[in-house]
């Protein structure tokens, strides 16, 4: 057994002092929750005060890109639907909405703490766009070969690449023990051209969704922004007239999922 994990003193506190139980005892039951569902322990301290009806606006300001996608990822996979109210439980204080991206770039599929405390415009865009092809690719795979359809990715020779790229991510982070871990599930180790290649190798999955109209070319304007989110995530400025093709883009990507929302 590891020491336990250190986790915000004054949270703990409040949802000790809500359900009557000791400040360690509620260390335990984060953890436990953490190490059931793979998650970070803060991400696991924040379900746990949302499933209370208490505010972890400080802790949630805290978390890494990471850690705020394995947090979307439970609420999405728990309160699809519920999302907004779920959201607004998270922070009644110090987290707010960033208005322009939640109304322009909006996936019902996403919950609104996806949208909360995000930087900068085209970081933003690009952030809520990454997850919410992550989120798509889930779904969608998980419907047609279930919960373990990351396996299916080795019988693809073209993506056994990813694969092998994900596991040596995995494996290098296990060995950095004072950091928290992206998420439980592989999708969250592979990057933004390779989440792409999953859509156009498994295609027999994915053509029925990009066959007929606008959509055809979805993915092709999706792959142009590959050089825009390299640039993002190495924390450069971009160009207006990239951010504006970043933009468009974006834009049709959350209308397409809002039109398969309805």
């Amino acid at each position: 057994m590891g020491r336990p994990p250190i986790l915000d003193k004054k949270l703990i506190r409040k949802i000790a002092e809500k359900v009557k139980k000791s400040d360690l005892a509620i260390v335990k039951s984060v953890s436990a929750l953490a190490s059931r569902k793979h998650i970070a322990p803060e991400v696991a301290l924040i379900l746990t005060a949302n499933k209370y009806k208490i505010g972890s606006a400080t802790v949630y300001k805290k978390l890494g890109q990471h850690q705020q996608a394995q947090l979307s990822t439970e609420f999405t996979g728990n309160m699809v639907g519920r999302a907004s109210s779920e959201g607004k439980g998270i922070g009644k204080k110090a987290i707010r909405i960033v208005p322009d991206i939640k109304t322009e770039f909006a996936d019902p599929y996403l919950p609104d703490s996806l949208y909360l405390n995000i930087p900068s415009l085209g970081y933003s865009i690009m952030f809520v766009l990454e997850n919410s092809i992550r989120v798509f690719i889930t779904r969608v795979l998980t419907g047609d070969f279930g919960d373990n359809w990351w396996s299916e990715l080795n019988n693809k020779k073209s993506l056994r690449d990813i694969v092998s790229k994900v596991l040596k991510r995995k494996t290098k982070e296990s060995e950095d023990w004072y950091h928290s871990k992206r998420g439980v599930h592989e999708i969250y180790y592979t990057d933004y051209i390779e989440l792409l290649r999953v859509i156009r190798v498994f295609d027999s999955s994915f053509s029925k969704f990009f066959k007929n109209g606008a959509e055809r070319n979805l993915i092709g304007k999706l792959e142009e922004l590959g050089p825009t989110r390299n640039v993002l995530a190495h924390n450069n400025p971009i160009t207006s007239k990239d951010l504006e093709r970043l933009k468009v883009h974006a834009r049709d990507w959350f209308a397409y999922m809002q039109y398969l929302k309805n």
